[in-house]
């Protein structure tokens, strides 16, 4: 009983000390490289879903021994003090092979995982523009903006029900999933590639169907960034025409400003 007192007087220590500020930095960091490695991967290797865990081992591994080189010497102060030297030499190894050896299965099973549950092929995408910013509050953007949806039928009424309703800010994570483009509807907000394989996340204020040759009926949307006066029509893409086949996802969940990272590197 002794021996057993002691332990869990060790383990508690630990756990305040140690667990809770490694715990932290471990989501954190595994957020923001799902949002930065997933995208260059993709580029690299041409795949949109990478399955061989060779690559992904090979990418964490020198990620993580930069990212653990950077943390590490912060989390062994507290309180602007260092900690005793011992407990940095016995413990901070070991917590540095645990975190290594965790995010890396964590980090080659998440992003399969979320592919399963989202059903799609990008299910975790970072806000790049501030296309659908909203910079006022709702009441105010609405009357600087409430023309174009109006001419589309949408009252306010209406759009206080739409997802995302204070719009997306840069740098936002958000989580997107597979969809079946008849039950996209008018407010969802999109996900959809333009020519130059660039993902556009836009929402939509308009949607039809039209009947092919072959008698294949297919849906056709038309979006707008919230923060724009009018719809995009360019050589990449055309907002009043978005054909169901360049949809890749519904956005449903955000996390606020957890991909900055990635915009401030840009890339």
């Amino acid at each position: 009983m002794k021996n057993l007192g002691g332990t869990t007087r060790k383990l508690g220590k630990l756990i305040d000390k140690e667990s809770i500020r490694w715990g932290a930095a471990f989501v954190v960091a595994l957020i923001i490289l799902v949002s930065i490695i997933n995208p260059l991967l993709i580029d690299y290797t041409g795949k949109d879903e990478l399955k061989d865990s060779t690559i992904w081992a090979a990418a964490f591994v020198g990620a993580l021994l930069v990212i653990i080189a950077l943390i590490n010497p912060l989390l062994t102060h507290v309180k602007g003090k260092k900690v005793i030297r011992e407990v940095r030499n016995k413990e901070s190894v070991k917590w540095v092979i645990a975190f290594l050896v965790g995010f890396l299965i964590l980090y080659v099973l998440l992003n399969p995982i979320l592919m399963q549950l989202t059903g799609s092929e990008i299910p975790i995408v970072t806000v790049m523009s501030d296309s659908m910013e909203h910079d006022v509050s709702f009441d105010d953007w609405w009357k600087k903006n409430q023309q174009l949806y109006l001419g589309k039928s949408i009252i306010k009424e209406d759009f206080e029900l739409f997802p995302f309703l204070d719009g997306i800010n840069v740098g936002d994570i958000v989580l997107v999933v597979d969809k079946d483009p008849e039950y996209i509807k008018v407010g969802d907000v999109i996900v959809f590639e333009n020519k130059a394989g660039e993902m556009i996340i836009h929402r939509v204020i308009d949607r039809w169907t039209e009947i092919g040759d072959s008698g294949d009926v297919k849906n056709f949307f038309w979006t707008k960034g919230d923060n724009h006066y009018i719809s995009i029509r360019s050589r990449l893409f055309n907002e009043s025409r978005i054909s169901e086949d360049d949809v890749r996802g519904v956005a449903t969940f955000r996390i606020k400003y957890l991909g900055l990272p990635r915009v401030i590197l840009k890339i």
